[in-house]
């Protein structure tokens, strides 16, 4: 019955592959820098990796918001959590685990009556808000080194194609790792604690599916993160892509954190941040670089208003399914 509950996960696991390819590879993807197998097994790669690696931090972080004790509780969260992101990536929006695990969790923790770490809450909340900003900070300033760069050191445009293509292909697996370590905890770490199963194994498994959805990414949402919301020249596609991965990096990366504190510095909380919002950010960041023509501001708006709610309504969903499952372990 425990592996059958885990199909909750998988089901996550699969969505979450076919949106998120786009915030790795999609400005690459569609400026046909890079192949779509070439992407894919470069991504499976290193989300692989980041997980392993360096996702105990957030692990921990959404261990905080909500402890489930039943594989059953387990499957209603990310089963809630799977339902929204369909319907996002269905529409073509490009949004977040983070954002819907989150809401699912906390919605868990309040219909248990059992939320307490609402510091950790408040931290992932602050960190959503300043995190596109900072995005928008690091691509606004990389984007003018590139051109002051380019401008002062000119190269032929063999040599910047090559040197582009080759960029695209490890900033994107930079971000694939920075996923990997930020992002797949907020799956595993629902079933590691109602289980007590190995996480090793845990997220190896959800890696897989998370495979198996890049090999069916979602071109609505490829098209949006290329053009739909700014068009991208494959050089701006790789300023977007390292800005979005380094943003997230630094929410995962507990050596910085440890480093910051140690010297009195204000630090980077280690909690599970929107990839999204990191990449959209890094779009906006390039376009005012630009001087902000050819941003569509509509396409944004509806962005924006879908990180509002995608929380709200795997929260909700989250509530009527174990006011469902409630009922029906009483009959």
């Amino acid at each position: 019955m425990s592996a059958f509950f885990f199909i909750g996960g998988l089901f996550l696991a699969l969505i979450f592959g076919r949106n998120n390819i786009s915030n790795l590879f999609g400005a690459a993807l569609f400026t046909r820098m890079v192949s779509m197998r070439t992407a894919t097994f470069i991504a499976i790669l290193f989300v692989v990796l980041g997980a392993i690696i360096s996702g105990s931090g957030t692990s921990s972080s959404m261990l905080q918001l909500g402890s489930p004790k039943t594989m059953a509780d387990a499957f209603l969260i990310t089963l809630s959590a799977g339902f929204v992101l369909w319907g996002m990536t269905h529409k073509g929006i490009p949004v977040s685990i983070a954002q819907a695990m989150v809401g699912a969790t906390v919605a868990f923790s309040i219909f248990q009556n059992n939320l307490k770490h609402t510091d950790v809450l408040q931290k992932t909340i602050y960190a959503w808000i300043y995190s596109p900003f900072l995005a928008i900070g690091v691509a606004f300033i990389v984007f003018k080194i590139m051109r002051w760069t380019l401008k002062h050191c000119p190269i032929s445009l063999l040599y910047r194609d090559v040197f582009t293509r080759a960029g695209l292909i490890i900033v994107g697996a930079f971000s694939a790792y920075a996923l990997g370590a930020n992002n797949v905890a907020t799956i595993s770490s629902p079933f590691v604690s109602a289980s007590g199963w190995d996480s090793l194994g845990v997220n190896l498994l959800i890696c897989i599916a998370i495979g198996i959805g890049f090999f069916t990414a979602d071109k609505k949402v490829i098209r949006t993160m290329g053009s739909g919301l700014f068009p991208l020249t494959p050089l701006e596609a790789l300023i977007v892509v390292f800005s979005g991965a380094l943003t997230l990096f630094l929410f995962s990366w507990g050596g910085l954190k440890m480093l910051l504190e140690y010297y009195g510095l204000p630090s980077f909380p280690l909690v599970p941040v929107p990839m999204t919002s990191a990449i959209i950010g890094s779009i906006i960041g390039v376009s005012f670089a630009k001087g902000g023509y050819g941003l569509k501001y509509k396409m944004l708006g509806r962005i924006l208003l879908s990180w509002i709610i995608t929380p709200i309504i795997a929260g909700l969903s989250c509530i009527i399914l174990l006011t469902l499952w409630s009922y029906m372990e009483k009959l």
